[in-house]
């Protein structure tokens, strides 16, 4: 059994010593993000006449893992790994709350800072804007190599600028290649604010390093300056084909596209799937569903290899999370008070002409 190493903070300007418990793993671990986790609370217009809702888990962390968990089924959730950074007024009611998740996220505690928080201030209109309302930590490569080796990992999810995507990914590989361990996998989802034509030469140009490219519709199409085109599936297709030919064989495109579903493209597969909820009545917030759709589908390839499989189940993953406000609610591996099987069985009858290739046996542990 693998045992990973203490982890201690190295805190400019002050000493303090932070002291994590081991981690005990039988197996490599399986998935980690270098998101944020951030608490979070929403403030309503005074017309909505909604009171505000404080201590909410987020941040992209905290979204890839809760997908990455529902693909991974309690047979692997202790191989699900993160950062979470604690500061000294991190609410017990959160900690407990990820502890019931069963994941291998490490505590990283820190009583000279506060915990990264974010505000959710809603307008009359319904847009949402955020601001960070203590310091953000970031989560750096380094950081993820003191808690667990970095040759054992599988898959790394991004969410963050195209230049640091692609320098962690560098140092990564790197130091991968000097434990003699096969590559892992890399899923980025880019920051929306970095979705600008400027942009799009340096992303073509790391491309071939990321096996998973997973944009939103909005923000593939800002790329290219078409966030104003109506969307259908022939220019969702064309937008995922120019992405995709800057990757290896390998490699894939998987565009998310809210209600309308998602598009996958790799040299296996084609195809556009429809969102796990029809009714959007069901929908209560969207916030995360990106993330958590990103964790899933690469834990979800890892675990079998097939795209198509990993796109259905990313789908039912963030189809679950985006039923709540913050994450959603596991008791005895119902979620949301249905299992995944259940909800898998579901999404297939109700596209079954679309799933006739779909080998749900690659992964079966639930």
């Amino acid at each position: 059994m693998a045992t990973l190493p203490l982890l201690h903070s190295r805190i400019p300007y002050f000493d303090t010593l932070l002291l994590i418990s081991e981690i005990k793993m039988d197996s490599p671990p399986l998935m980690t993000s270098l998101g944020l986790f951030i608490i979070d609370e929403n403030q309503y217009p005074p017309s909505w006449n909604r009171t505000p809702e404080l201590d909410i888990i987020g941040g992209g962390l905290s979204y890839a893992v809760i997908g990455a968990r529902i693909v991974s089924g309690p047979k692997y959730s202790k191989r699900i790994t993160g950062i979470v950074d604690m500061g000294l007024d991190f609410p017990p009611a959160i900690k407990k709350e990820i502890d019931s998740w069963g994941t291998g996220l490490v505590f990283r505690s820190d009583f000279s800072r506060m915990t990264t928080r974010g505000i959710n201030i809603y307008r009359e209109d319904g847009v949402r804007d955020f601001k960070y309302i203590s310091p953000k930590k970031r989560i750096l490569g380094e950081d993820i190599l003191e808690v667990q080796p970095l040759a054992n990992l599988r898959t790394y999810h991004f969410c963050c600028a195209i230049d640091r995507c692609e320098s962690t990914i560098d140092d990564f590989l790197e130091r991968s290649s000097l434990h003699g361990f096969s590559k892992p996998k890399f899923i980025f989802e880019p920051f929306p604010d970095v979705c600008v034509p400027q942009n799009l030469d340096a992303l073509e140009s790391m491309l071939h390093k990321v096996d998973v490219f997973s944009p939103n519709l909005h923000e593939s199409a800002s790329f290219h300056q078409l966030e104003k085109s109506a969307p259908s599936e022939k220019l969702i297709r064309g937008l995922a084909e120019k992405f995709h030919k800057f990757q290896t064989s390998d490699g894939g495109v998987v565009l998310r596209c809210g209600e309308l579903g998602c598009y996958v493209l790799s040299d296996t597969v084609s195809i556009m799937l429809p969102a796990y909820h029809i009714d959007q009545e069901k929908v209560v917030d969207v916030t995360g569903g990106g993330n958590s759709f990103c964790g899933a589908f690469v834990t979800a390839l890892e675990l079998s290899g097939d795209w198509l499989l990993s796109a259905v189940l990313a789908t039912v993953a963030s189809g679950i999370v985006i039923e709540k406000l913050g994450m959603p609610t596991l008791e005895n591996e119902f979620w949301n008070n249905e299992t995944v099987k259940e909800r898998l069985t579901i999404y297939i009858d109700r596209n079954r002409s679309l799933l006739l290739k779909l080998n749900v046996s690659l992964i079966d542990h639930w």
